[in-house]
């Protein structure tokens, strides 16, 4: 990402709802303004609660040294003080309509897996082609509503491609939020579930659906699908971890099968279906993500693609250890009911 940004020549676009000032994000609040400096039109778009995790040191860092910057739904605000709850938790980098990267990474030094105290494990996506044009869009709508600023972005054209073979993917953005686009990507979830056949295999940091989707997962191991699912072993939000333990006994009911993954804390988000249906994105199975954030997901049809996911979830799964029955109706009484006392609290998390 930060070569992209170094090779900038006209116009970036930056969306982020964790933007850290640690040693990773000075370096990117450097190339973003030295891109600026060189005469690239820059806006960078920051999560009115995500820029807190820093202070608003980046926020701040970045205006000082002449960067376009706003935030979405500011937390210290008369006029949105009432919309605190509604976040907006897309990832979203383009650059000069030539590439793009979208998933679920925050630009944060945890996601140096090997050199952070708090390792985040994570997937981003760099995308290349027309599809470009719909991420870059997103962006553009958000930026409006928080500014009302009406930026022009440039399109894609075929003639900047810039990819090693001429293999393309069939993908559409699929964004969601309280607004117009209210529980898209849920429908969407729900419409693959529906016509899945062979396999779903599910990577989420946090795993508490509502019913409707857990309905369709246990229809689609009832009638034979192979339901896998991996979650962290052990999250970053400690009482999210007790509503998912309370939940494994309904959902491993009907043969669906759950790994916890080891550390790192894994913050990944991919569902793949079958051997062609791939979804990657920012969205989590947990209310929060489905109810009220803005999120943006990229849906796939691609057999190499689905493989190439396959693979790491099979790696991930390697790494993991399922769920059993047995352990989940052993815990300790005290475990139960707290685990159950927060469960109470599943459509706010």
């Amino acid at each position: 990402m930060i070569k992209s940004i170094q090779a900038a020549k006209h116009h970036i676009v930056l969306s982020s709802y964790i933007f850290d000032y640690d040693s990773l994000g000075r370096q990117f609040v450097n190339a973003l303004a030295q891109a600026q400096q060189r005469g690239v039109l820059v806006h960078v778009l920051l999560d009115g609660i995500g820029v807190g995790y820093s202070w608003r040191k980046s926020d701040r860092a970045l205006k000082k040294r002449g960067v376009r910057t706003a935030q979405f739904l500011p937390a210290i605000s008369f006029t949105s003080i009432r919309f605190i709850n509604l976040r907006n938790h897309r990832k979203i980098l383009c650059v000069d309509g030539e590439e793009a990267y979208i998933g679920g990474m925050n630009i944060s030094k945890s996601n140096l897996v090997k050199s952070a105290k708090h390792p985040i494990d994570d997937v981003h996506f760099k995308v290349v082609g027309s599809v470009i044009d719909q991420i870059s869009q997103v962006f553009i709508e958000d930026w409006f509503f928080a500014t009302r600023e009406l930026i022009q972005f440039p399109s894609y054209s075929p003639s900047t491609l810039k990819v090693k073979n001429d293999k393309s993917v069939v993908a559409r953005v699929i964004q969601d939020g309280p607004d117009e686009h209210h529980n898209r990507i849920r429908w969407t979830l729900i419409n693959a579930l529906v016509c899945a056949q062979k396999s779903v295999k599910i990577i989420t940091p946090y795993f508490i659906p509502d019913q409707t989707l857990m309905t369709s997962l246990h229809a689609a191991a009832l009638r034979g699908v192979s339901v896998e699912i991996i979650v962290p072993e052990h999250s970053n939000i400690l009482f999210v971890d007790w509503v998912m333990e309370a939940n494994y006994p309904r959902i491993i009911e009907h043969g669906i099968k759950i790994y916890k993954n080891k550390r790192p804390f894994d913050h990944s988000k991919i569902v793949l279906i079958d051997d062609v249906w791939s979804f990657i994105g920012s969205t989590n199975w947990d209310a929060r993500s489905l109810e009220f954030n803005f999120e943006i997901n990229l849906e796939c049809f691609d057999t190499d693609l689905n493989a190439q996911l396959t693979e790491l979830f099979e790696s991930k799964k390697f790494n993991a250890e399922g769920v059993v029955e047995e352990d989940v109706r052993g815990l300790s009484i005290y475990k139960k009911i707290r685990n159950n006392l927060f469960r109470l609290f599943s459509p706010y998390l």
